[in-house]
């Protein structure tokens, strides 16, 4: 009867310790999604998938680096153009 005790406590340990790991892991992906959204660069929402390729969440973060990466080119080019009718403006200033 014994063997039988220690075998059913060792379970349950191994129960309750996958259990943690399990845990964590879906913390530590929940940690990583609010990274990228608050970073919200394609380089922050491709680091999510490559941490976590078997997500749920990987085809929207696919999605928002798309975006991220389509924004922030439009902005990059917004700001070049007021850089240079800023330089344009001073030349008369």
């Amino acid at each position: 009867m014994m063997p039988t005790m220690v075998t059913f406590r060792a379970g349950t340990r191994a129960l309750i310790a996958l259990a943690v790991l399990g845990a964590a892991a879906c913390s530590y992906e929940q940690q990583d999604w609010r990274s990228a959204e608050s970073a919200d660069s394609s380089e922050a929402w491709a680091r999510f998938v490559d941490q976590h390729p078997d997500s749920e969440l990987v085809s929207q973060a696919r999605a928002r680096s798309r975006a991220a990466l389509a924004y922030g080119d439009n902005e990059r080019a917004v700001i070049q153009r007021s850089d240079a009718n800023m330089k344009i403006l001073l030349r008369f200033a």
